[in-house]
């Protein structure tokens, strides 16, 4: 969504604007498919497109402060700047102060006919493709997101912040969902939770239970007692039933799993390959890199070992 963002404002700057077609985060890299339209009108809408991200460092919580806003009264439309702050100094659930980031993006990331079609290619001609699988699983997990949340919060990291058990996915999600809020997880990871639900709701769901599997007493000036000491405000008696969709029957599993597993351990980007930049050899077939990398062996070690012996070193 950063990446969108800094395409959007250099698309602004020539009376343009994109619509993302399908936009991922996989392994170590984004890659975006956007198109790009030309229209001064459409262009004034921009900032309402974007916001900044405030995040509490303690418990995580976000708000999103747009960059604009419009205001439509009959056949006239305003563009005007954004209002905000739209939280206080301190977090309301945890009182740690918060940090700001962005702009990112907050419109969809994907356009679903556009998905489809594509995912409708992969399977039509699935021989087509040596990442057949993995590709097919992804867009479909990303078909799946809620259009209209941008970030999600991490399961592992909720639990994490009070120092208590994961709840398995199947169980958190149903009492998201029995609680009436919509709920979706992310293409970028299974523990991904994309909801509606405010974030003082995912906290009532966790201190229901941690009720029923407690935890040791936290350790001061923690997020985990701040949050620990309040009473539920909004679902005060949360339904943990297990959903049918999420029970995992045979009838209902996927013929291609949604996240795939790396193709090999300690997957992610590897050395440069050889003669990547310039070939640099000299005549005599030796690489003056390796023998300035040579050289340069040792050299802070050197420098620590003299200023402990006494030597005088200039700050």
């Amino acid at each position: 969504r950063i990446v969108l963002a800094c395409v959007e404002a250099h698309a602004n700057r020539a009376k343009r604007h994109i619509v993302p077609l399908l936009c991922v985060h996989m392994d170590f890299y984004v890659r975006c498919f956007v198109r790009v339209y030309t229209s001064a009108n459409t262009v004034k809408r921009s900032a309402s497109k974007q916001a900044m991200v405030y995040q509490c460092v303690g418990c995580h919580a976000f708000h999103f402060q747009p960059l604009g806003k419009i205001i439509e009264k009959g056949a006239s439309t305003k563009f005007v700047p954004g209002s905000g702050p739209p939280v206080g100094e301190r977090c309301a659930e945890c009182d740690f102060r918060h940090q700001m980031g962005g702009p990112i993006w907050t419109e969809p990331i994907y356009h679903p006919e556009f998905v489809e079609s594509v995912k409708a290619q992969l399977v039509t001609n699935k021989d087509d493709f040596a990442s057949q699988k993995r590709i097919l699983g992804i867009t479909t997990a990303l078909s799946e997101e809620l259009l209209d949340q941008p970030l999600f919060q991490d399961l592992s990291v909720l639990a994490a912040t009070l120092h208590c058990a994961v709840p398995s996915n199947a169980t958190f999600f149903s009492a998201v969902k029995n609680a009436g809020y919509k709920l979706s997880q992310s293409h970028t990871s299974p523990v991904a939770i994309k909801t509606d639900a405010p974030v003082a709701v995912l906290w009532d769901l966790m201190r229901a239970w941690i009720k029923t599997h407690p935890v040791k007493d936290p350790k001061p000036n923690t997020p985990a007692v701040q949050i620990l000491s309040k009473e539920n405000k909004i679902v005060m008696e949360p339904d943990f039933t297990i959903r049918p969709e999420y029970k995992g029957d045979k009838a209902t599993m996927r013929p291609t799993p949604k996240y795939m597993q790396n193709p090999a351990p300690n997957w992610g980007p590897m050395q440069r390959a050889a003669g990547f930049a310039t070939n640099t050899a000299g005549a005599d077939g030796k690489d003056p890199r390796s023998e300035k990398r040579s050289k340069n062996q040792g050299k802070n070690k050197d420098k620590k070992r003299r200023r402990g012996e006494g030597d005088a070193v200039l700050p």
